[in-house]
């Protein structure tokens, strides 16, 4: 080989060897390899008070230790309930001046100056409104000295829409690390990803960033709508755990490390077992990790709702 070829051999060796690096840095990093396992279904009873009647999501209290933040679906007041590990309580919280349009989802997370609540209103059963909003405010910690029934009347209102048309959606994630949300969308055939990265306008519409499509397994032994619309999801306060829930499965990933949240999710997900009950949970529409993630909790939509637990037993 004379030099001329010798030199124009090495150039294309080192762009091989260039481009083989581009894309390593491209190449997805491998899924988690260690997945959890849970218990059978703790039946915990019905939630004490009855004012919960169409429990529509469900989230750890980070203040109230054992204590979980619910609320009701559209219909009713711009109201929030505290209630304990075991459905019990009467503990009531109004936004003051907020508007329960379609409330379908809370999260919460924690900030230097304490744990903020974050309230979803993006239901939107006919895709008929193009503004959506979630109302965030900092978490009330409870004392003895707190009345049943209190006002919030500091909050804040994020309002966004989607950047291509009317969306229904029930289901909010928080990443716990960048403070981003992410909002998935409830019926389509591939459900769509969104994303509010941090920190979102309070005072400005925002859209909404698509960020992918994703694709759930839907068993032909259940209805569509029980097993295909997708109605609350849940990130574990250490950011390593997702879970997204339909009617009647629960969808789990682990992220690899170094993973993106959107990454994990295009993953095929992991069924949990799951024991619906249709009488005792009908729509389910409430999971939440408990904050030590020994568990999670399920909680239906209708009136007299069951509270359901699933411990972990991964050792």
């Amino acid at each position: 080989m004379n030099i001329k070829n010798t030199i124009l051999f090495s150039i294309f060796c080192l762009c091989l060897v260039a481009c083989e690096a581009c894309e390593d840095t491209h190449k997805p990093p491998e899924p988690a390899v260690k997945e959890e396992t849970f218990g059978s279904q703790q039946d915990i009873g019905t939630v004490e008070n009855k004012e919960i009647d169409e429990a529509s999501g469900i989230a750890p209290s980070v203040g109230n230790v054992n204590f979980y933040w619910t609320h009701n679906d559209s219909g009713d007041l711009n109201r929030i309930f505290l209630i304990d590990k075991n459905g019990k309580g009467f503990q009531e919280f109004t936004l003051n001046g907020a508007i329960n349009r379609d409330w379908e989802d809370i999260a919460i997370t924690e900030f230097s100056d304490g744990a903020y609540l974050y309230v979803a209103d993006i239901g939107d059963n006919f895709a008929i409104n193009e503004i959506k909003n979630i109302y965030r405010c900092k978490e009330p910690v409870v004392t003895n000295n707190t009345p049943l029934k209190a006002t919030i009347d500091k909050f804040e209102q994020i309002s966004f829409k989607y950047p291509d048309g009317m969306r229904d959606a029930e289901t909010i994630l928080i990443d716990h690390d960048t403070k981003d949300l992410y909002i998935v969308t409830k019926r389509e055939a591939k459900k769509r990803l969104y994303r509010l990265p941090y920190p979102q306008s309070t005072t400005q519409i925002i859209t909404a960033e698509f960020v992918t499509e994703l694709e759930f397994a839907v068993p032909f032994t259940k209805s569509v709508e029980e097993s295909y619309f997708l109605t609350a999801g849940c990130i574990s306060t250490d950011n390593q755990e997702i879970l997204i829930r339909s009617y009647s499965q629960i969808f789990y990933w682990k992220r690899a490390k170094g993973e993106k949240i959107s990454d994990a999710l295009k993953r095929s997900a992991n069924l949990l077992s799951y024991n619906y009950d249709v009488v005792k949970e009908p729509q389910g529409e409430g999971i939440c990790w408990t904050k030590d993630k020994s568990g999670l909790f399920t909680i239906g939509e209708k009136v007299n709702p069951h509270f359901y637990f699933y411990p972990r037993t991964t050792k």
